[in-house]
């Protein structure tokens, strides 16, 4: 089934670890590469309440941050899971005794996904051009989730008194 959701070309251009083609082989990898990397990548499969598969949600940990990363298959987007499912894993991700930050990314040309970091509470913190699946330029809209950003401003305003005392 990841296979088959994940292997849609509107669902993988819209990430960035997805390839495509997107063979079953890839699918079978990945989950194997997930089992093996839990203290890296939590992953987990978003279902509906029946069980079936409907996409992933997951988190990369790298020192004391995580990048937030989702994807479902077209017939489920706009309906609010994707919202749903990461509003599960930011508490828990945030809960890991070394995480101070989570960060995530979208494509400008996704704006469905920046309006789910903004429901999350991320912010946006900067725009980059990136080069992206052989299409050429585009641009990549980065967010930090609001504590570490109301955090990081917090340290700066102290250190700033700091220097200037």
């Amino acid at each position: 089934m990841i296979a088959q959701l994940a292997g849609e070309w509107q669902v993988a251009s819209k990430t960035g670890r997805i390839p495509y083609p997107y063979e079953l082989s890839m699918a079978v990898d990945f989950i194997r590469w997930s089992q093996l990397n839990r203290a890296k990548e939590g992953m987990f499969a978003v279902c509906l309440r029946n069980g079936d598969l409907i996409g992933c949600v997951g988190a990369s940990l790298d020192g004391d941050s995580a990048e937030l990363g989702y994807w479902l298959g077209i017939a489920y987007w706009g309906q609010g899971f994707a919202t749903e499912a990461a509003q599960a894993l930011v508490p828990y991700v945030l809960s890991l005794p070394n995480t101070r930050q989570m960060t995530s990314s979208h494509l400008l040309s996704n704006p469905a996904s920046g309006k789910v970091l903004s429901k999350l509470g991320f912010i946006e913190s900067g725009r980059e051009m990136v080069n992206w699946r052989n299409e050429g330029q585009v641009e990549l809209v980065k967010y930090l989730y609001r504590i570490a950003w109301a955090a990081q401003l917090s340290a700066k305003d102290s250190n700033d008194s700091i220097s200037t005392s």
